[in-house]
């Protein structure tokens, strides 16, 4: 596994509602929220 030390610095901002939608996938399809997160991790 890759050291987080050697990979470039990301930043990222979220809107507030980025974060209840993100919410309402967790809780109303798991698995497709889990690819949101990973496709937000890819950015």
């Amino acid at each position: 596994m890759e050291s987080l030390w050697n990979q470039p610095v990301k930043n990222l901002e979220f809107d507030a509602d980025s974060f209840e939608d993100l919410a309402w996938w967790v809780e109303n399809d798991r698995k497709k929220a889990l690819k949101i997160i990973k496709l937000i991790r890819e950015v």
